[in-house]
């Protein structure tokens, strides 16, 4: 939305926000559980619709409770119900707006705008965002879902190809309308702030950030880092971010003995990510899958090479120009390639890894395409 706004688009935004599960509840209740009686009451007095500013942009969030839990269709058609409240309030608060761009971490926002298409006879634009598909955790009659929303949108964009080529992939009829790739935009603050000069020279650091889990595989960054660089206290990995397997690595880390080269940043804010890209040399995404990556095009911003991995989103973003791609859960060839970026870090030209990547991925760029498509559609329904 500001990214667009640069352009004089105005944007707004819906929100819906689901919680709890009132049959369960009640049936609590019958069991004389105060406790669950007092939750009730909470998301009772929750429910409802709520107008408020971010930045300068007007949302309107609908909170609501599903009635029951574990079924299918309802759980979606109250999703959608919801939407709709949310969307009709919006209207009656700032207007009927001409377009709907519909952001999908899976389904809902998709569903909502297709039924408020199908209400109102407004257009929207559906972009892609779920790594649910990589991860085999869409059903079948989920599929017949995410068709319905395909075929009711003016346009589909994935933020990666190699995302949309995984739902054709899933979801062959997908192919009767072709996706777009436009990549999710970097924001400003990233764009704008001050471009310093590399880190000192007295030490090496590699910088991850992503949450602690399976799936962004730290354990093979640290087995990697230990490989080459354990007691070469030049060579520093630092970690930010959180998760469920935080006290893991942490042991890990002691059990290959490089404590005192291994710096855990925690739980970063907006600030923190750009103070710590900034205090490092370059930064590595050893992740099994990613929709796209947008911590890679924030170190791309900051003027620091990156190394990732071949999965997904990286793909669309990391060229030999801008740092290294590897295959996944490969300690060797991590190793290799950390030990590489080391020996040849000065060959990257902070300046034009900052340029190139405002250039494929900054807010111009993105309001950019997005205006056309936006026009297109419009211009199509005058």
């Amino acid at each position: 939305a500001s990214a667009l706004s640069c352009n004089r688009i105005t944007c707004g935004f819906i929100s819906i926000n689901l919680n709890g599960n009132l049959f369960e509840y009640i049936k609590n209740i019958l069991k004389l559980k105060k406790e669950s009686f007092t939750k009730l009451l909470l998301l009772i007095k929750r429910k409802g619709l709520q107008a408020y500013k971010i930045q300068d942009f007007n949302v309107v969030e609908a909170s609501n409770y599903y009635t029951w839990s574990g079924k299918f269709k309802t759980k979606y058609d109250e999703q959608v119900e919801t939407g709709i409240l949310a969307f009709e309030k919006y209207v009656s608060l700032f207007g009927m707006p001409n377009l709907i761009h519909a952001h999908s971490r899976f389904l809902a926002g998709g569903l909502i705008a297709a039924a408020i298409k199908k209400k109102y006879n407004i257009p929207f634009v559906l972009t892609e965002h779920s790594s649910f598909y990589a991860r085999s955790k869409v059903s079948n009659d989920e599929l017949k879902l995410v068709h319905s929303v395909i075929h009711a949108a003016s346009q589909w964009i994935c933020v990666s190809k190699h995302l949309g080529e995984l739902i054709i992939k899933l979801l062959p009829s997908a192919l009767a309308k072709p996706y777009i790739h436009i990549p999710n935009v970097l924001d400003k603050d990233f764009e704008i702030h001050e471009l310093l000069q590399p880190p000192s020279e007295r030490t090496f650091i590699f910088l991850n950030i992503a949450s602690m889990d399976e799936n962004k595989a730290q354990a093979v960054l640290i087995k990697s880092f230990a490989q080459k660089f354990r007691g070469n206290m030049f060579y520093q990995l630092h970690i930010g971010g959180s998760g469920y397997l935080e006290n893991e690595l942490k042991q890990l880390v002691i059990d290959l003995d490089i404590s005192e080269q291994v710096t855990f940043l925690g739980q970063l804010s907006r600030k923190g990510v750009i103070k710590a890209i900034q205090n490092t040399h370059v930064f590595v995404l050893p992740s099994l899958y990613e929709t796209f990556g947008v911590v890679l095009i924030e170190a791309l911003a900051l003027g620091k090479p990156v190394i990732a991995t071949k999965c997904g989103g990286p793909e669309s973003i990391v060229t030999n120009k801008n740092g290294f791609l590897l295959e996944p859960s490969n300690v060797e060839a991590l190793s290799e390639a950390m030990l590489k970026m080391s020996n040849n870090y000065h060959q990257f030209n902070y300046q034009e890894l900052r340029s190139d990547c405002i250039n494929r991925f900054g807010t111009v760029a993105f309001a950019t395409k997005m205006e056309v498509i936006y026009n297109n559609i419009l211009n199509k329904t005058c």
